[in-house]
């Protein structure tokens, strides 16, 4: 489930980028501990380089 969340995420993002500054998502503490949470966000970001989100954090 979390994974198909976080995709989703991800192309709303791509869908609306003109009118949000950023997506929420949240996140259990059980997924956090999953040894492989955090690489799969970051293949997702990195899947998808025209996601607003997908660099490296705005100032």
């Amino acid at each position: 489930m979390g994974e198909h969340v976080l995709r989703r995420a991800v192309i709303r993002s791509l869908e609306w980028s003109d009118h949000l500054e950023y997506v929420s998502v949240n996140v259990s503490p059980r997924q956090l501990a999953e040894p492989d949470f955090v690489p799969m966000p970051a293949d997702l970001l990195a899947a998808h380089p025209t996601c607003p989100w997908s660099s490296s954090p705005r100032s």
